[in-house]
C-alpha cells in the first residue's frame, strides 16, 4: 500500500512519466515494491518506459552514487522518480544535485522509508513512512509470547504505511499547478 500512496499522489499532481530505482531487488520487500509499481501502474493505463526501471539485484555490488548518476546522465528525464529505499532515493537525490536538476521543478521524488532526516534534506523529501515503532512493539510482544507458550508465532502481519507529503513533489513542469497542460498545442 505504500507504493500505492505514493503512486497515487504522484498521479493526482499529473505525474505519468515516473522512473523506479530499486538496486538490491534480492530483498523480498524490494521485490515486493517494484512488483507494485508495474501493477499499479498496468492498471492505471501507464507504461512504464524500460529505461526508467534502473534495477539490480544486490546494491553491495555496486557503487550507488556512480550507477545512479550515471544512468541519470543517460536517459531522457521522467518528470519524477520513486526510490525503492532512502539510501537508493539519497543516492538519486544526490546525483540530481550533482547533475544541475532541480528538485521538484524538474523532476519530483519520492522515497520509501522516512528516517528523521529526510525531513531535513533541501527540499525536504516525500517519502512512505513505516510504522517502525509499533513493528518493533509487535515484534517483542510476539516473541515474548513465544517464549512463554513455547510455540512460534503464524502468520504474517502487514502494517499500514503512510506517505509523508514534503517539498521533493509538485506538478510535472509542464503541466500548471491548475493541471492544464502548458505543451499542448493550441491548434
Amino acid at each position: 500500500s505504500g507504493v500505492k500512496q505514493a503512486l497515487e499522489h504522484l498521479w493526482s499532481l499529473g505525474h505519468r512519466q515516473i522512473a523506479f530505482v530499486d538496486l538490491d531487488l534480492r530483498q523480498t520487500d524490494h521485490q515486493q515494491r517494484w512488483d507494485a509499481f508495474r501493477q499499479l501502474m498496468g492498471e492505471a493505463g501507464f507504461t512504464i518506459d524500460p529505461r526508467w526501471a534502473l534495477l539490480y539485484p544486490d546494491r553491495w555490488c555496486i557503487d550507488k552514487d556512480e550507477f545512479v548518476r550515471r544512468w541519470l546522465e543517460s536517459i531522457p528525464l521522467p518528470t519524477a522518480i520513486f526510490g525503492a529505499d532512502y539510501e537508493m532515493t539519497l543516492a538519486i537525490f544526490k546525483a540530481l544535485k550533482e547533475l544541475g536538476v532541480k528538485i521538484p521543478d524538474q523532476v519530483s521524488l519520492v522515497g520509501f522509508d522516512d528516517p528523521p532526516m529526510a525531513a531535513f534534506l533541501e527540499p525536504p523529501l516525500t517519502a512512505v513512512r513505516q510504522p517502525v515503532e509499533e513493528i518493533g512493539r509487535r515484534a517483542v510482544r510476539k516473541l515474548h509470547d513465544a517464549l512463554r507458550e513455547g510455540v512460534l508465532p503464524e502468520g504474517t502481519e502487514v502494517l499500514v504505511p503512510e506517505l509523508i507529503v514534503r517539498a521533493s513533489t509538485s506538478p510535472p513542469c509542464n503541466i500548471n499547478r491548475a493541471g492544464i497542460d502548458t505543451q499542448r498545442s493550441e491548434r
